[in-house]
């Protein structure tokens, strides 16, 4: 009997991010248990499939010890299947006895949430070994992915990964919106429900939002719209009114621009070491709701002789800045002036720069760090979003069908409606009889566009459509509501237009 036993189990490394950086405790709970369930699952199943773990270790030593997802196995023989989690094994240790696998499970919630945790796993009594029975699954969770995009039109998509600078008004996106480059909004109707990443610097040209979180490395220009939390590295100007439900952090310099606008922030307002809060007019108030934290003393500048700005607004609020003075109270609240005789109220007495520091908005600048890397991109940027599907694309290559496998099987756009009948017929023939020549599923099928196209017949199954060479101006067919469409542009395109 071949038997392997987990001798020792060491959780070494906690990583959180969040879609929202107002997830609930509740939330936060929940995914922190599915994340912990798949570490279990795979222990429960590595103790009695020491074949498999033997094969497993060998698939990944033997392919340039590239991640392997083990869902397709793992989910499967979870105990609770409303648990959303995700385990790849990203390490193994065979040049000493007994082996070590490194493993990361990635717990999801409702709310769109996660949480990960790494594990290293000491695995004992493997002897035989088998190939797995079940493939890793390719996840790649971005709508579009790639180096430059001109979008018109009022679709929705879930997300959206830009190596490069973005300009213009983007469709609805249902996730996170990462730009590595800069970002400038036109329109007055930008909606992002995810995160919203800026490597570089934002420009809002028009009223942006309602957006979500959103963090900017460098500057936050012509500010303006509605959001959750915003964190700024850099600086912020402020063109029109801003409302901010949250949480603000900032590092640089933060101008308003009250002269005939408000801003207001919900929640805590968290300046870095050097930043500073300069306010250009008293014609309408600054407002922060809740915490207020001002290191630099000299970080309250600008027109302030009437109080008419509010730190700290609401019951409860708390005051740490530094280089202000106190003045006499009135009306209910505390009142000081800055070393630049830049004067506010707050609820609070000034408690100084001690004590733990408010919760800005941290939580959207870790999520954008968790999703791309810090090294030369494009346009200038610092940061870079890894091809996901480098790794699986010389996988699904060779997966593709011809009509040797499909007599009949149109490839040219150009074919309009026939090619949608003939993919449709080739899926359903090969998902039914030989479902070993789809890639995970997916009908793998290389592509050519040459002209302008129509289409009436939706696409039905799943397919991942290589397009060869460039594709110019091409209308999209339509797909049912059960189906998956990838469309891999290895040359770029023109302009695409959806069904």
């Amino acid at each position: 009997m071949v038997v392997a036993t987990i001798g020792a189990t060491g959780v070494f490394r906690w990583l959180t991010s969040q879609n929202k950086a107002s997830a609930s405790r509740l939330m936060q709970s929940e995914v922190y248990q599915a994340s912990a369930a798949g570490l279990e699952t795979a222990r429960s199943w590595m103790v009695y499939h020491a074949p498999d773990v033997g094969a497993l270790i060998g698939q990944y030593e033997q392919g340039d010890r590239k991640p392997i997802l083990l869902d397709s196995i793992l989910r499967p023989l979870a105990k609770d299947k409303k648990q959303e989690f995700s385990v790849y094994l990203v390490g193994a240790d065979t040049k000493s006895y007994p082996y070590k696998v490194k493993l990361i499970s990635t717990g999801k919630s409702r709310g769109g949430s996660k949480y990960s945790q790494i594990a290293i796993l000491t695995v004992d009594g493997l002897y035989k070994v088998q190939i797995p029975k079940k493939e890793s699954k390719l996840n790649f969770n971005y709508t579009f992915w790639g180096g430059s995009l001109e979008f018109g039109g009022g679709n929705t998509i879930s997300s959206l990964v830009l190596n490069g600078d973005w300009s213009g008004n983007p469709p609805l996106i249902e996730g996170d919106f990462i730009v590595t480059g800069n970002l400038t909004l036109s329109g007055n109707n930008a909606e992002v429900e995810g995160v919203t990443c800026v490597g570089k610097s934002l420009y809002s040209q028009n009223a942006t939002g309602p957006l979500k979180d959103v963090y900017v490395h460098q500057d936050f220009l012509s500010a303006q719209g509605t959001y959750d939390n915003v964190y700024v590295n850099g600086n912020l100007n402020q063109s029109q009114g801003i409302k901010i439900n949250g949480s603000m952090t900032i590092n640089g310099k933060l101008t308003t621009n009250l002269e005939g606008q408000k801003f207001e922030i919900g929640k805590n307002l968290v300046l870095g070491d050097d930043g500073v809060l300069n306010f250009d007019s008293e014609n309408n108030p600054f407002e922060v709701g809740k915490d207020v934290w001002i290191p630099n003393s000299n970080g309250i500048t600008g027109a302030g002789t009437n109080y008419k700005h509010y730190l700290g607004k609401d019951d409860g609020a708390k005051l740490h800045v530094s280089g202000v003075t106190s003045q006499a109270d009135q009306g209910g609240y505390h009142r000081f002036k800055s070393a630049a005789n830049t004067t506010f109220n707050s609820k609070s007495l000034n408690l100084g720069v001690t004590g733990t520091k408010p919760v800005g908005a941290e939580a959207a600048k870790d999520h954008c760090d968790s999703i791309w890397t810090k090294k030369a991109g494009c346009d200038g940027s610092e940061f870079l979003v890894e091809d996901q599907l480098k790794t699986a694309m010389n996988s699904f290559q060779s997966k593709a069908v011809t009509t040797a496998n499909c007599p009949g099987l149109k490839t040219s756009f150009s074919d309009n409606d026939n090619l949608i009948t003939s993919l449709n017929a080739c899926y359903a023939s090969l998902s039914n009889d030989q479902p070993d020549l789809l890639y995970n599923g997916f009908l793998v099928v290389k592509v050519t566009s040459t002209g302008l196209s129509e289409f009436s017949i939706p696409l039905k199954g799943k397919f991942i459509l290589q397009v060869e060479g460039t594709m110019g101006q091409q209308r999209l067919p339509g797909m049912t509501d059960t189906s998956s469409v990838m469309l891999y542009l290895e040359k770029g395109s023109g302009q695409l237009i959806p069904a």
